[in-house]
């Protein structure tokens, strides 16, 4: 792997904003979410409602995808040559009430301190997405497989950032 692939990685994960991609019934489901890392890198924290159809899926099927993109520019011709990264896992419901739950909620505050409020409706949950493997596409000719290890390495370089 190049040098600047980890550091585009870590860019990626900076960013406040993924897509989540869901399996309702079969099928793919895909939408905007709020995320961010654990300082371990072990996982990816999201906090969602019930009320989203994404939450109830990964109720019901909890293997997941977390799609990170490049901004869009206006001085890159083809957008297909701006980086992106997925990182695929197990989401996990973390349960209320437990030290875990806290830590973890503590952690999400610092990234979204504007959540404080959605933590005290009881249709928000916070889950955790365990980080299985990866895939980076720098372009066009750039792209490569990432292991849980170097995930979880760029997920705590970037949750320090």
């Amino acid at each position: 792997m190049s040098q600047e692939i980890p550091a585009m990685v870590v860019t990626l994960l900076h960013q406040r904003q993924a897509m989540l991609a869901t399996v309702h019934e079969g099928n793919p489901h895909a939408g905007m979410v709020a995320a961010t890392g654990t300082p371990d890198g072990q996982a990816i924290l999201l906090h969602l409602s019930q009320l989203a159809a994404h939450t109830r899926h990964l109720l019901v099927h909890p293997a997941v995808a977390l799609l990170w993109c490049e901004p869009d520019r206006a001085d890159v011709a083809d957008v297909q040559t701006l980086a992106r990264l997925t990182v695929y896992g197990q989401a996990q419901l973390v349960a209320r009430d437990t030290a875990e739950y806290a830590s973890l909620q503590a952690i999400y505050l610092r990234r979204f301190p504007t959540a404080t409020m959605l933590f005290d409706f009881r249709d928000f949950n916070l889950f955790k997405v365990v980080i299985d493997h990866g895939r980076f596409v720098g372009g066009f000719g750039q792209a490569c497989n990432l292991s849980t290890a170097e995930l979880q390495q760029s997920v705590a370089t970037a949750v320090r950032q």
